[in-house]
Formats: structure tokens, C-alpha cells, sequence
């Protein structure tokens, strides 16, 4: 099973490398204990974990067990067409993420087509306002794409305003629907692949000033 990638977004485990090994899991474990809500993720391990495609006639999606970054991952043939393909998350993504503002959304994506154009590749929505990511164009290779969860980070639509806190926490708070756009060639056919979807909570407050407080007694 791959790592997860959570300790990163704590902003404490930097600090912990002057420690010895000890002090530091004890710190890592201390704070995992109060993390105010666990990640969600789909890393697509051992199959597609529920996700689902909204696509033309004749695109394929299928699980790849190797290739992917690493281990298994989601691949979709896209068989051209002029409309756009998504990608629908599964249920353990939907409902209320209100916990998650302040958070962000992470996806690792590759793209065949060598005419790719930058898309909004992630649209949330709570089935009447539609939030899309800032617009990003996948490269041949796996690389990973982090979209925050607060204000000025998403658009009303894909060319309407900024988001506002308010906006956001009104779709977070019942996510309808998180789609991932799996064609950014809509007149070519091409093979688009996703691993590591994850929704990662904001550390409170209080897991921040924990950690701090750790580190200072050990310090001494």
C-alpha cells in the first residue's frame, strides 16, 4: 500500500528532522490523534473504488493495475467527439466536506494528445452552483495538480467570478457532484489517466499550536 500524503500538510513534519526518531513519531502520532477530520482519497490500488464516467459513445474506462504513480490507476480511452468527458467521484466524496475548506483537492494526471488545451479539470457543484479549479494542460507524464479550497481559488462556472468563501462552503457543505474532465483534445481520441484523487482537511488551530508546543519542550 503507498503512504499517504497527509504529515506534509501539517507544516510540522519539516521541524521534526533535528529530532531523534522517537520524539519525532511520538509527535506524528500525537497530532494524527487530533486531526479534526480524516483524508479521502481514491489511489486505485486494487480496482476503480466506484468512480464512474460521463463520456461519448465509445470511450472506455478501465482499471490499470501498474504504470500508474505509483502501482494501479484509473485510465479512459476518450474516443473524440465535441463534447467534454468527466470522470464522477464516488460516494465517499460527496455529502457534507464543509470540514474540508481550507483544505484542497490534489489529482495526478497525464494526457496522450499533443494538442491538449488548458481545461478547469475539477467542477464542484451542490446540483446548482458549479465551482471549477483554476486551468491547468497535462503533460504526457504523471504529475500531481493541488487546487486549495478557499477563496479566489475557484471560478462561478468556468468563466464567471471568483468564488467567494461563502460560494464554496454552500457547495462543500452539500457536494452533489465532483467531476474530473478527462479530455482535453475534444476533437481527438485520447488516453487520459488519474491516480492519487485526494481531499485533504485544513489542520485546526489546534493541531498547529500542539505541534508547536511539542517542540519547544523537546527542545529543551
Amino acid at each position: 500500500m503507498r503512504s499517504i500524503r497527509f504529515i506534509s500538510h501539517l507544516g510540522c513534519w519539516r521541524s521534526l528532522g533535528s529530532l531523534n526518531v522517537t520524539k519525532a513519531a511520538m509527535i506524528s502520532c500525537m497530532i494524527l490523534s487530533v486531526a479534526p477530520a480524516a483524508i479521502i482519497q481514491s489511489q486505485f490500488d486494487t480496482d476503480l473504488e466506484g468512480w464512474t464516467s460521463l463520456s461519448d459513445p465509445g470511450s472506455v474506462l478501465s482499471y490499470q493495475p501498474a504504470g500508474g504513480n505509483p502501482g494501479g490507476y484509473l485510465g479512459y480511452s476518450e474516443a473524440g467527439g465535441f463534447s467534454f468527458d468527466y470522470l464522477l467521484a464516488p460516494a465517499k466524496f460527496l455529502g457534507d466536506k464543509s470540514a474540508f475548506y481550507g483544505g484542497a483537492i490534489s489529482i495526478d494526471i497525464k494526457d496522450t494528445s499533443p494538442n491538449v488545451r488548458s481545461q478547469h479539470p475539477i467542477i464542484i457543484n451542490n446540483g446548482s452552483l458549479f465551482l471549477d479549479s483554476a486551468g491547468i494542460a497535462p503533460t504526457s507524464a504523471f504529475a500531481t495538480y493541488t487546487f486549495p479550497l478557499t477563496a479566489g481559488n475557484w471560478r462561478v462556472a468556468s468563466d464567471g467570478p471568483l468564488a467567494t468563501q461563502a460560494q464554496i462552503l454552500d457547495v462543500l457543505s452539500n457536494l452533489h457532484q465532483m467531476r474530473i474532465i478527462a479530455d482535453y483534445d475534444p476533437n481527438a481520441v485520447e488516453l487520459f489517466s488519474l491516480d492519487n484523487v485526494i481531499l485533504t482537511p485544513e489542520p485546526s488551530v489546534a493541531v498547529l499550536l500542539f505541534c508547536g508546543v511539542a517542540l519547544l519542550i523537546l527542545k529543551r
